[in-house]
């Protein structure tokens, strides 16, 4: 057996997660010639006595049937470097299991006297997908603030489910419910789309599972058509992120205005002073071409997180949260965020653009309509703002980078 001081620790591994030990050829057959219990007990997962043995029998013949085929590459370069390295660093893998079905493992390769190599596989599948489901988490908040709805396409277990809907009661309800992925796009994305545009989708989808894209790769972008039940078009925009191999995050959002927001915005500039909204760089309003000079630099702050919201309605415990990030929501926090929403209402009275803002039993949100922001005409996908973007975002406060990082993401 290889040298157990180039090996991890097996008497702690055995303690805490699932392992197995490989040992196996040099050369390109890299053939197995050890197998343990504990890797075997990995492999088999339930699978039936005969159909193990003869996967056995099969894998025994390259250690590379045990990898799966997106991870062989990279599989082979660890085999490499495990000749010139004197202790192995744990890398992460996929496996196969006899009965099809994959795990991811952590792996320490160490190579042999005899000219072969010696594997330790742990098995960190729960640890995988609890890091997954985090790293989900993150982008959904981060994307939320961008997109109306948020699907997971599983290509593996060729399933989608909506994880995030900003205005559909209905995939609000059948939110993390995963449903085939055929069913699913026709039933929510396609049905929705003209005929015109039916085919581009199922071949952007259809492309999307079978591209073999890394994580940090660009994502895949598609503009199409959405028709609503009173048959009003709209032009949306969608992007698909890589989060593993075979999962990927489809997001789309509506991309430009329809002539109702037009025609809204048109009747409110008859009405009342200018309102314009700087937000690439460091945040001001302008209000007939004249700063707002504020006066308290919290009532400001509180402005720029509604503007941030793009019309979504702010509890107190989520301003407190920006405005104070290291305070709890007490009463002290409350009074404060109090004074500071009066003093906001107080600027905007004086200025005369108090509509800007709408309050509902202590939420506040900003009446998109009332004002012109080249956040807001940036997202609209208009060829014409897509220079506004220079790579910087609310340069005032740090709980912009959130946003900041999915306008990169969208820019690439």
């Amino acid at each position: 057996m290889a040298n157990e001081t180039n090996l991890p620790d097996l008497e702690l591994l055995e303690k805490t997660v699932p392992f197995g030990i490989v040992r196996f050829s040099g050369g390109q057959t890299s053939q197995i010639t050890y197998i343990s219990e504990g890797m075997l007990s990995m492999l088999r997962s339930g699978a039936a006595g005969e159909d193990s043995a003869e996967s056995l029998r099969i894998c025994s013949q390259s250690i590379y049937m045990l990898i799966t085929p997106e991870e062989r590459g990279r599989f082979s370069q660890l085999l490499d470097n495990a000749a010139k390295t004197e202790r192995p660093a744990p890398e992460e893998t996929e496996l196969v299991r006899f009965d099809g079905t994959t795990m991811r493992c952590m792996v320490w390769i160490s190579a042999e006297s005899s000219g072969g190599s010696c594997a330790v596989f742990a098995d960190v599948d729960e640890w995988s997908r609890t890091r997954r489901s985090q790293e989900t988490r993150r982008y959904i908040q981060a994307l939320s603030a961008v997109y109306e709805d948020i699907f997971e396409f599983d290509y593996a277990a060729h399933t989608v489910k909506c994880i995030y809907s900003r205005r559909s009661p209905m995939l609000r309800f059948i939110r993390n419910v995963p449903m085939s992925i055929s069913e699913a796009t026709n039933r929510w994305i396609l049905h929705r789309a003209p005929a015109e545009d039916k085919e581009k989708l199922r071949s952007f989808f259809s492309a999307e599972a079978d591209r073999k894209r890394s994580a940090d790769a660009v994502p895949a972008e598609i503009h199409y058509k959405v028709l609503s039940s009173d048959g009003t078009e709209w032009q949306y925009m969608g992007i698909s992120i890589k989060t593993s191999p075979s999962v990927s995050l489809f997001c789309c959002r509506k991309a430009y205005e329809d002539m109702q927001d037009a025609q809204t915005k048109k009747a409110w500039a008859g009405s009342g002073p200018e309102i314009k909204i700087r937000t690439f760089g460091y945040f001001d309003v302008f209000v007939d071409g004249k700063a707002i000079a504020f006066r308290n630099q919290k009532s400001k702050e509180l402005f720029a997180l509604l503007v941030d919201r793009r019309g979504g309605f702010v509890s107190s415990e989520e301003a407190i949260s920006f405005l104070w990030e290291d305070a709890p929501a007490d009463q002290l926090t409350l009074s404060r965020y109090r004074k500071v929403a009066l003093r906001l209402k107080r600027t905007l009275e004086e200025y005369g653009i108090s509509e800007a803002v709408e309050s509902v039993n202590g939420k506040r949100r900003l009446v998109t309509d009332r004002v012109e922001c080249d956040l807001y005409d940036y997202l609209s996908g208009k060829e014409e703002y897509a220079p506004l973007f220079k790579g910087s975002y609310l340069t005032n406060y740090s709980w912009g980078e959130t946003t900041l990082a999915e306008l990169q993401l969208s820019a690439k």
